[in-house]
């Protein structure tokens, strides 16, 4: 997410329990990397990018274990209640957050990105539109201009003044189709940089055939 690419790949399975109309939003069990999400199959959580690499874990007793083995680790704070969320944290020391599956919390936004923190503490929100579709994913920067060292993340975060520092946004905005065979589908996923659009990734949807 440096500006450098945009990466919106879509995979595809076809073990990822019953469908949700999120998921339907990218077409039938399809998903997006830059859509990250929540599955559920019996008792275990899938988060799930990239189809063949789905990070499963199985609940025990409240808390959640890998399923293989990898370094991530998930858990939930606040279970059985309408604030319920996962965090997936990554070995890089970031963390994701995820909207839980409790009947207080919209369906639609069930297993959803909520949002993303960096290492440094540094919370960054997802926006949902009114029909709970996701349509923004915001992340305010500050880097040095000479250097992008964890040093002057350090020095920056005990003193912002005595470095020299850039601050700038990258965001990820999605687009929908609003008519026609495709509508409420994802159509374009556009990278922003400092409020101008970069990149932009275009999605059309066969009109016969399966859902798929």
């Amino acid at each position: 997410r440096d500006g450098s690419t945009l990466n919106v790949l879509h995979s595809f399975t076809n073990n990822a329990g019953t469908p949700t109309e999120p998921q339907n939003r990218n077409g039938v069990n399809w998903f997006l990397t830059d859509m990250p999400q929540l599955v559920q199959d019996g008792s275990g959580v899938g988060i799930t990018r990239i189809v063949q690499d789905t990070l499963w874990f199985d609940a025990d007793d409240g808390d959640y274990i890998a399923r293989f083995f990898f370094r991530e680790k998930l858990s939930v704070a606040n279970a059985g209640t309408s604030d319920e969320v996962f965090t997936l944290l990554l070995p890089s020391g970031h963390r994701l957050k995820f909207f839980g599956f409790d009947s207080g919390i919209e369906g639609d936004l069930q297993g959803q990105f909520k949002s993303a923190i960096d290492p440094f503490g540094h919370e960054h929100l997802a926006t949902y539109d009114e029909n709970e579709r996701l349509v923004a994913f915001t992340m305010e920067l500050a880097i040095s201009q000479s250097s992008s060292s964890s040093s002057f993340a350090a020095s920056f975060a005990a003193d912002p003044g005595s470095v020299g520092v850039y601050a700038g946004s990258i965001s990820y905005t999605y687009d929908y189709y609003t008519a026609g065979s495709a509508a409420g589908r994802l159509q374009f996923v556009t990278l922003t940089i400092n409020g101008v659009p970069t990149r932009r990734a275009e999605y059309e949807y066969y009109e016969s055939g399966d859902d798929n």
